[in-house]
């Protein structure tokens, strides 16, 4: 699906969702007549969405702590009409759960920093309708100020962000240093856990009937009559495929996030397979290709994954994480086999196979994490770096982003005239 198409989907689910939190109160009752749709019960996801009396409780102190004008609004909404404060309520709760791992100060700076840039926009609108230079001047020098105490709370959020990734680090290199020491240990906790066989119902016998479900009545119960069709109250049912063979998107994710493999990327995730994954699994995905596709697409979403994290590697760590997911591969097969095994001779020999293989795994697994443990100082030092040199000129950034706020708009011309030229009209309106 082309990006427009994908963009006016996403205006029309904007402009639906603002109509619905503007409208009026709905009427007192459903009007049934000839015609007329049978109410409907909310979906699932609306269930979920509805918060409980304590969530509400909780994201209201939340709201009267630190956005007061948000809690007076969102109360009166509550009071007078709560289908309008839906959207607002939900708002205020994603802050809220975002909001809830940071401390005090972080989390002050962090609303802040919101709110700063909500009165940035606010005065921006007026600086473009103002006359007077004065006005103007004025306006001007209330946004620096309001950008510098936005600098000032962006740098408290680096900073915390640098204190939690330096102490991610930290628990890596000692989770790294405790496995190097312990890893016998290590070892035989996971041959104990591979080996603990998963507790399921006893095996049915061909004489015995299937369990009876849940949604099934008694067992005397008679037979449902088979009904003739009827004709839907909403109209015949609309065909799931378009006119040009593509399926119809029916509102379970955005259009266009989940689209199929193309046959480049399938003969790519092919070969990646053939190379550096156990033959068995080759030649499982080259069956499924042919005989059921849908099955083979989850394989190839599950090889796409592999092949992807391997991508991000260098050669020597790259080929040490398939190793490592080739031994895995081996571990389930001998686990298998250790299952279903009666003779001890031959479990114990499969047993000290496994203890083999996790062995290999471990230093397959060390070289991994020490890579990430590297990338992640890497990462670590830039944010330091960056902190740095905002600080360093920090004029300098408050006045670009002051800029960058104050400078008019352009508008698209035809080459002749260059690039684009100031536009001073609205952009919602009749043109001139």
């Amino acid at each position: 699906m082309s990006r427009s198409r994908v963009a006016v989907m996403l205006v029309c689910v904007l402009v639906a969702a603002a109509s619905a939190a503007l409208a009026g109160p709905p009427p007192p009752g459903p009007v049934v007549g000839p015609g007329s749709r049978p109410a409907r019960r909310p979906s699932r996801r609306a269930q979920r969405r509805q918060l409980s009396p304590e969530q509400t409780a909780k994201v209201l102190g939340f709201a009267r702590k630190y956005m007061p004008d948000a809690a007076k609004r969102l109360e009166e909404l509550l009071k007078d009409d709560p289908r309008r404060a839906g959207p607002l309520l939900h708002h205020v709760r994603r802050l809220y759960d975002w909001l809830s791992q940071y401390p005090e100060d972080v989390r002050v700076a962090a609303i802040r920093s919101q709110r700063i840039w909500v009165e940035l926009f606010k005065l921006r609108a007026e600086h473009r309708r103002a006359d007077g230079e004065a006005e103007k001047a004025r306006l001007v020098g209330s946004m620096r100020e309001l950008l510098t105490e936005g600098f000032d709370c962006d740098c408290i959020l680096h900073e915390y962000e640098i204190k939690r990734v330096a102490k991610h680090l930290e628990e890596l290199k000692a989770g790294i240093e405790r496995r190097r020491k312990n890893r016998h240990k290590v070892i035989e906790e996971k041959l104990t856990q591979l080996l603990a066989a998963r507790a399921g119902p006893a095996p049915r016998t061909s004489d015995q009937a299937p369990p009876p479900s849940p949604r099934a009545g008694p067992p005397d119960a008679p037979a449902p009559a088979l009904q003739a069709d009827t004709p839907s109250p909403q109209g015949p049912r609309r065909d799931r495929r378009r006119s040009d063979g593509g399926r119809v998107w029916r509102g379970r994710g955005w259009p266009g996030r989940r689209r199929g493999l193309s046959p480049e990327e399938t003969r790519t995730l092919l070969d990646f397979a053939e190379k550096h994954m156990p033959k068995q699994v080759h030649a499982q995905l080259v069956t499924l290709l042919a005989e059921d596709p849908r099955r083979a697409e989850l394989l190839l979403r599950y090889i796409q994954r592999l092949h992807d994290r391997f991508k991000r590697y260098p050669p020597e760590v790259g080929e040490a994480f398939m190793a490592g997911h080739k031994i895995n591969v081996a571990l389930f097969r001998a686990r298998g086999e250790y299952l279903k095994a009666a003779d001890e001779e031959a479990k114990a020999a499969l047993v000290e196979t496994m203890r083999k293989l996790l062995t290999r795994q471990f230093r397959f697994d060390q070289v991994v994490k020490k890579h990430e443990v590297a990338n992640l100082g890497k990462h670590l030092a830039e944010l330091k770096k960056e902190l740095a040199r905002r600080r360093a000129q920090r004029d300098a950034v408050i006045e670009e982003k002051l800029q960058r706020l104050i400078k008019p708009r352009l508008r698209p011309t035809s080459e002749a005239d260059g690039p684009g030229r100031p536009h001073s009209r609205p952009r919602s309106g009749p043109p001139r």
